[in-house]
């Protein structure tokens, strides 16, 4: 039997290692603009919603609540474009926090709507 320490741990790494990378990333300083600039633009922002989207996944898996795991998500995303406006070349932007939140709100909707029907590997994976 698994010790409380280590599952925890199982439970928690995911989103803590995804809250790391994201917190690398934005450290980084900003990319110049490109003339791609309305691809560029678009992909910058689908890129958002998957990450916090994956973030409200991983969030939830750990602590068993939808709307906990939303509200973690999108208060994640704020502080992140909160901490972007210290790093050189960067700022934050409330375009990118909609963004985060538009992931986290999808990942929560259809948790809510369809956790009955999913696959029962993935149910036991979320359940961990």
């Amino acid at each position: 039997m698994e010790t409380s320490q280590i599952r925890l741990l199982k439970t928690w790494l995911p989103a803590i290692l995804l809250m790391a990378l994201i917190f690398v990333f934005s450290s980084l300083p900003g990319a110049t603009v490109s003339a791609n600039g309305d691809v560029d633009y678009l992909s910058h922002k689908l890129v958002h919603v998957f990450l916090y989207a994956v973030l409200c996944l991983s969030l939830y898996r750990a602590t068993k609540n939808i709307v906990l795991a939303m509200v973690l998500t999108i208060l994640y995303g704020i502080t992140d474009e909160y901490h972007q406006t210290f790093v050189p070349t960067r700022m934050g932007s409330y375009k990118d926090v909609i963004a985060d939140t538009l992931g986290a709100l999808i990942t929560g909707i259809l948790l809510w709507k369809y956790y009955l029907k999913l696959p029962k590997q993935l149910k036991n994976w979320l359940a961990e």
